[in-house]
């Protein structure tokens, strides 16, 4: 019986474990760590929509990345600004909406786009133990025992890609994001 129950607290520690700020939990053992490397530079605008389970919200979406910064902001289609992120030589600085907070882990997004378009063995590095990354020209997948921890698909030849897609199976969570064309963003 203490053996079973030893076990069983050894299974659940990692979930129970507070990660660093600059770290985000992709599934109840997996994690990645933001990256303090420079990542490829880019201005792009999109608009993105955002399904968990049955709630579904669209926003207008900027990314910017130079040098080992990247901002990210979000905006509704009325144009109230719903978050600000912005990775700046390893300070994670965040601002949401009232209503998002609690809902949305500060690392998530700025990950997501590590995840997506940082190169591979920069983002190996801040990968929990376990998770494999592998990749083909259409996109990456996360895997921990066989299992998809976060997919990512994408259309187009080069980041910031037309669009980009990422899947949490475990969560439910589905973000798309198209890039809109020059001139018509935000």
């Amino acid at each position: 019986m203490r053996w079973c129950m030893m076990m069983m607290l050894t299974a659940l520690l990692p979930a129970c474990m507070s990660l660093p700020e600059h770290c985000s939990r992709l599934s109840i053992s997996a994690h990645y760590c933001l990256s303090t490397q420079a990542g490829p530079a880019m201005d792009a605008d999109g608009l993105t929509q955002v399904a968990h389970g049955d709630d579904r919200f669209q926003l207008l979406s900027r990314l910017q990345v130079s040098g080992p910064r990247m901002q990210l902001a979000g905006v509704s289609p009325l144009g109230q600004t719903l978050l600000k992120v912005d990775w700046d030589n390893g300070q994670l600085s965040v601002w949401q909406l009232d209503a998002l907070k609690g809902k949305l882990p500060p690392a998530l997004l700025p990950a997501l786009m590590q995840l997506a378009f940082w190169p591979v063995e920069q983002v190996r590095r801040g990968l929990s133990d376990g998770v494999q990354l592998v990749e083909d020209a259409g996109g990456r997948r996360l895997m921990q025992d066989g299992q998809d921890v976060l997919r990512i698909q994408w259309q187009g030849s080069h980041p910031p890609y037309s669009r980009l897609r990422f899947e949490l199976p475990a969560a439910g969570v589905i973000v798309d994001t198209r890039q809109l064309e020059e001139g018509n963003g935000p």
